[in-house]
């Protein structure tokens, strides 16, 4: 599971610096609606991460209230 975790943000840490890297080399070349495209998948990409943060944080506070209960 923590290989898992760590596999997709590394994914994601990648994938947004392509985004950003072809915006900026080929930005001007790529039609309005494709860059549209891109930017709902990187909101989606971004709000998944923001899931991962929150579930990790929960399970962090819950380790926090319940020590015996960490792994």
């Amino acid at each position: 599971m923590f290989d898992d975790a760590m596999r997709f943000a590394e994914q994601a840490r990648l994938g947004f610096g392509a985004c950003a890297a072809t915006a900026e080399v080929v930005g001007g070349s790529i039609a309005t609606p494709d860059l549209a495209e891109m930017l709902v998948a990187v909101e989606r990409a971004r709000r998944a991460a923001d899931a991962a943060e929150l579930a990790l944080l929960a399970e962090l506070s819950r380790r926090e209230r319940d020590p015996s209960g960490s792994r």
